[in-house]
């Protein structure tokens, strides 16, 4: 079977003298960008670990360090310069890599994440420094299978343990079969690049972008909430993004009647998507087809689609929500019907989803495991999603919401039950709530923030929570206000009610 690390070993023989990255105002070629990675590879050659973590922003040095990684037959490990210290030192600890390549303005949180205690026993590079590597000896690298990890990323917890979601060789190389065999990217394509790394849409971008022979664009940072004027410049022709920055681009007034006429396939997922930005970005990008694609991080990036049709797509819409669609090629999804959710004798409940996309359990975590996977009667291993799901006459699902009380904050899962608990522990009271708020334009499901309620009688001070919070949890997982109630609504079960507590919200605004 096909690996990541072989498709990447023939792309670039086949792309040598091809731009690969265009990242802070300069291209590199299939070629430069090899050379690059060789010299990382000379560096941790002799280094058993099996995994490398990396730390930085994205810049020439960090893509030449991920392919570096992915050919040397390693584990690719995101961590994030915004997370949390505590945060980045679990993922670090979790995945239990000994090698550490760092960014150099990030060396001071480096050290941090790896603690005195481990300071013999990771191995700290330094990203961006003048690597000399011609005198080191190159160990052969690792022939990977198709069970071999390609990368580790972390998923959020109720308990404020990071889940560490393994993707092997089959998973990965299934995704990239699918999106290739529908979206037929070349050596002409310029593919769009705005999703942090940790952000499993990320791996889209690259790997199917290199193993295209395409190039890919890494938006600068000033460009990254509105990055219309980049799409132009660049002629770009393959977009993806979450639907919260279309939205943004909508309201900022960028999706302007052919707009982006270079564009030839867009593609939206991580959060639902609207119609209405859907309609305006098809104004915008009239050469474009756009695809709603679905799929937690457990499931390899996307596995279900579903492709705008201008005539017939809106009446399939529900809430003013596109549909999610139908699986990709042999991937499979079904429903657990919850017959208290039947409204019209229309069947809904909580997708399920199998095939070789799906991951094989969270790292070393059974009871995690066990909870969201399952064998069916024929012994296929079923993944549990968490969302509500129908499915219209046509075939194609409709997304209804999550089962349990996680949400999207500008496209990041954030697990509600995990602020709280952060919470609970720094007021220590049992008696916090978190929603999200305000819902982003034109979007049912997808919040652009989040508000906290604790009793009036909490002693601490809303400033102090909120510092003790940020050493907790990123930036998008933060509350943005905190509102005191003299006691908490409560439903008929003795829970909190919290249709009140959004309605205490609609009251405030």
């Amino acid at each position: 079977m096909q690996t990541l690390q072989k498709i990447l070993f023939n792309s670039i023989k086949n792309n040598k003298t091809k731009n690969a990255i265009w990242v802070n105002n300069k291209y590199y070629t299939y070629k430069r960008i090899n050379e690059l990675s060789e010299n990382f590879k000379k560096i941790f050659s002799n280094n058993k670990s099996d995994s490398v973590c990396i730390l930085s922003e994205k810049n020439i040095h960090c893509y030449a360090a991920i392919l570096a990684t992915i050919l040397d037959g390693r584990v690719y490990v995101p961590l994030n310069p915004k997370f949390p210290v505590e945060k980045n030192k679990q993922i670090l600890n979790f995945s239990e890599s000994k090698i550490l390549l760092v960014e150099s303005k990030f060396i001071k949180q480096a050290k941090l994440i790896v603690g005195k205690d481990n300071k013999k026993k990771i191995f700290i590079v330094i990203l961006d420094k003048n690597i000399e590597s011609n005198n080191l000896k190159k160990n052969p690298f690792k022939i990977t299978t198709s069970k071999s990890i390609c990368y580790l990323l972390y998923t959020s917890g109720s308990t404020g343990k990071p889940k560490g979601v393994p993707i092997n060789n089959m998973n990965l190389v299934n995704y990239l079969k699918n999106v290739s065999e529908k979206y037929r990217a070349g050596t002409k394509d310029k593919f769009s690049h705005n999703f942090d790394l940790t952000f499993d849409l990320s791996i889209h971008d690259i790997f199917f972008c290199w193993m295209s022979g395409s190039c890919l664009y890494v938006t600068p940072k000033k460009h990254l909430l509105n990055p219309g004027y980049f799409i132009r410049k660049h002629n770009l022709t393959m977009w993806f993004s979450v639907p919260s920055l279309g939205l943004n681009m909508l309201k900022m007034k960028q999706l302007k009647k052919k707009a982006f006429p270079s564009l030839k396939q867009t593609l939206f997922c991580g959060e639902a998507l609207p119609q209405v930005l859907v309609k305006n970005w098809q104004k915008a990008a009239p050469n474009s087809k756009i695809d709603n694609l679905y799929g937690p991080t457990e499931t390899t990036i996307a596995i279900l689609s579903y492709r705008w049709n201008q005539k017939k797509s809106e009446k399939e819409c529900v809430n003013e929500i596109v549909p999610i669609g139908t699986p990709f090629k042999k991937q499979k999804a079904n429903f657990i019907i919850d017959k208290s959710l039947k409204k019209n004798t229309q069947p809904i409940g909580e997708l399920c989803l199998s095939g070789k996309q799906i991951f094989e359990g969270y790292l070393k975590n059974k009871k995690d495991s066990n909870s969201k996977l399952f064998k069916d009667k024929d012994k296929k291993i079923w993944f549990k999603t968490g969302d509500l799901v129908k499915k219209n006459s046509l075939g194609n699902y409709i997304y209804l919401g999550r089962v349990d009380r996680q949400i999207k904050v500008r496209g990041f899962r954030v697990e509600v039950q995990e602020v709280e608990n952060f919470l609970r522990k720094i007021i220590k009271s049992n008696y916090s709530a978190v929603v999200g708020w305000p819902l982003i334009e034109n979007s049912n499901y997808s919040y652009s923030g989040m508000v906290a309620f604790i009793l009036n009688e909490t002693k601490m001070k809303n400033n102090t929570i909120l510092e003790n919070l940020k050493k907790k949890l990123p930036l998008y997982s933060m509350p943005h206000t905190i509102i005191r109630l003299k006691k908490f609504p409560l439903n008929s079960n003795g829970k909190i009610d919290y249709k009140k507590l959004l309605s205490i919200m609609k009251n405030e605004t």
